[in-house]
């Protein structure tokens, strides 16, 4: 079923979906039919085998739907580990144009909740191996982080950025936040 709620007063529209079979294709399609600025997606865990015979529905969901994603996973609102989450909002990028731009709704959020903000973009793992250049890499894409941040009106410092090495994105985002403590992770990812 779904349920329609505005809000006058902060001339906010809220449109809530509960399907159990719920795919990323109707996502986008009722983000597209009410101009959704965000979607914001509530998870239940599911078992590895499920997920690699149907992939992961946020991942699909962020992918194909041209605004932000908010994902909150099943630990967020009933691990009572959460209160601990002391840390930055973090924010995973993967350089192109329109998800660097979430660069902002993340800012913005590290600004409300009066968080310091970090920013991760994560390579390859076989780029990890030495070379004489390996150094400069990461220098050129901290680089790249803060002005892509700045061109979104967004300042951030080089010391905030930080480039990981892995096989998978997620895996190596959600470490990093777990480590840093993060209270929150915005994807601006493809």
């Amino acid at each position: 079923g779904q349920a329609e709620w505005k809000n006058q007063a902060s001339n906010v529209d809220l449109l809530e979906i509960r399907r159990p079979s719920l795919d990323a294709t109707s996502i986008e399609q009722v983000a597209r039919e009410y101009r959704c600025t965000l979607v914001v997606l509530m998870m239940e865990k599911q078992d590895k085998e499920l997920r690699m015979v149907r992939g992961c529905l946020a991942e699909e969901t962020f992918r194909r739907i041209n605004c932000p994603t908010l994902i909150f996973g099943p630990k967020a609102t009933c691990s009572p580990s959460v209160g601990n989450a002391t840390g930055p909002i973090v924010f995973a990028t993967s350089f192109q144009d329109r998800n660097l731009a979430a660069i902002a709704l993340a800012s913005r959020v590290a600004d409300l909740c009066d968080r310091p903000f970090e920013c991760v973009h994560v390579l390859p793992a076989d780029l990890a191996e030495p070379t004489h250049e390996r150094h400069i890499i990461p220098q050129i894409l901290r680089n790249a982080l803060v002005v892509g941040a700045k061109q979104n009106r967004v300042t951030v410092k080089p010391e905030a950025c930080h480039i990981l090495y892995s096989p998978s994105v997620s895996d190596a985002v959600v470490q990093f936040a777990t480590l840093r403590k993060a209270c929150l992770i915005v994807l601006g990812v493809q």
